[in-house]
């Protein structure tokens, strides 16, 4: 199962359209056991050190929403 969040340019906040998805992901796998994987991406601007944070900021997010 895979889960798109879309970020606006240069933010790591989530969208009111994400979270709905991001809840809705949530209780499918609640009863489930494992891990799953959180990845961050940007797209190609600005230099691979602030974009490789910014993925990882983003990735930190969806992982704060999902264990709040």
């Amino acid at each position: 199962m895979f889960l798109i969040s879309h970020f606006d340019f240069a933010k790591t906040v989530l969208k009111l359209e994400d979270i709905k998805e991001l809840d809705d992901f949530f209780a499918k796998i609640q009863p489930l056991s494992g891990d799953i994987l959180i990845a961050g991406h940007t797209d190609y601007q600005g230099s691979d050190s602030d974009n490789e944070a910014l993925s990882l900021r983003r990735s930190h997010a969806i992982e704060s929403y999902l264990k709040a």
